[in-house]
């Protein structure tokens, strides 16, 4: 009889596979493992910050409308996300619904622009920076202040 595949098996094959890949900047699990509430109907929440490549793409074949959306979609929802674990980890998942009532003046302050782009050319420049911004994010991250937080 065959062996059932166990959460950890899966979590570490995925690990394995993906932390080596140079595009790969960082994962986490979401959902129920981020609130410590695992148990055996749990499935697996897991978020990958990779390198943004297809709004690049459609960038280079001036599909610009394509190119935003995957900016919004794979650059600036994980930056939020991210922001919001740090500072609002209850509602992590709320995307930018009440951002200038859960996150620090100053982070909107810094986020806001990034959100609000003109023209392809600059697109390119506001993707390095929301980039550039996640990457101190994660950096800046203190998972025990997050625990704490998610405890009260």
């Amino acid at each position: 009889m065959p062996r059932p595949i166990t959460r950890e098996a899966i979590l570490s094959t995925l690990l394995q596979t993906l932390e080596p890949l140079p595009f790969i900047h960082a994962m986490w699990e979401g959902g129920a493992a981020a609130f410590g509430r695992v148990d055996d109907w749990s499935d697996i929440d897991l978020q990958v910050d990779a390198d943004d490549s297809l709004t690049l793409k459609e960038l280079n074949r001036r599909n610009d409308i394509e190119a935003l959306a995957f900016y919004h979609a794979f650059t600036l929802r994980p930056l939020v996300e991210a922001l919001r674990i740090k500072h609002s980890p209850t509602r992590h998942n709320f995307h930018t619904r009440y951002v200038y009532y859960d996150l620090p003046p100053e982070v909107v302050r810094k986020l806001e622009p990034l959100f609000f782009v003109a023209n392809a050319d600059e697109l390119g420049a506001k993707r390095a920076l929301a980039e550039a911004f996640f990457t101190e994010t994660l950096e800046t991250l203190d998972l025990s202040e997050v625990a704490k937080a998610l405890k009260q």
